[in-house]
């Protein structure tokens, strides 16, 4: 058997997005928005639940 390891496993996944901080801003803090830039390509997303505190 293997040991378990110590840390936890995280990916980081990061993009630039040549566009302004104010549209970046709003897409974010739309949800039908976020549900669409979030699904990957061929899927649809939906927001259940969305707080943007």
């Amino acid at each position: 058997m293997t040991e378990p390891s110590p840390k936890p496993k995280s990916t980081r996944v990061s993009k630039v997005i040549m566009a302004p901080r104010q549209a970046v801003n709003q897409a974010c803090l739309d949800p039908d928005a976020v549900a669409a830039w979030r699904a990957p390509v061929g899927m649809k997303g939906q927001m259940h639940v969305f707080d943007a505190r």
